[in-house]
C-alpha cells in the first residue's frame, strides 16, 4: 500500500484513518480546529522571530498580508485604525 505521507508507515496510516473514522463529527471538527490553531500560532511565531520589534497589530497585519494578500491586509489595517479611533475618548 502506498501511503499519503512519505514519513508514515502503512500500518500507522491505516490505524490513523481507522481512529478518525471512529471519531464522531464533533471530535473530527475539534481536531481540525486544533490543527488550524497550531498552524496559525506557528506562523505568528515565525514572523515574530524574523521581526521581533513588531507590535501586536503590526504582527497581525503582516500575517494577513503574507497569507491573504495586500488588499486584505489593507482592509484589516483600516479596520484596526477605525477601532482605535472609536476607542479614543473625546
Amino acid at each position: 500500500m502506498t501511503t499519503l505521507s512519505r514519513d508514515t508507515s502503512a500500518t500507522a496510516e491505516r490505524e490513523h484513518i481507522r481512529l478518525l473514522r471512529e471519531a464522531g463529527p464533533a471530535r473530527r471538527l475539534a481536531l481540525a480546529l486544533e490543527l488550524s490553531n497550531m498552524t496559525r500560532e506557528m506562523a505568528f511565531a515565525a514572523i515574530r522571530r524574523h521581526e521581533p520589534s513588531l507590535t501586536h497589530d503590526e504582527l497581525v497585519i503582516r500575517f494577513v498580508r503574507l497569507h491573504y494578500g495586500e488588499a486584505c491586509s489593507a482592509m484589516v489595517s483600516r479596520c484596526m485604525e477605525a477601532k482605535r479611533s472609536d476607542e479614543q475618548p473625546g
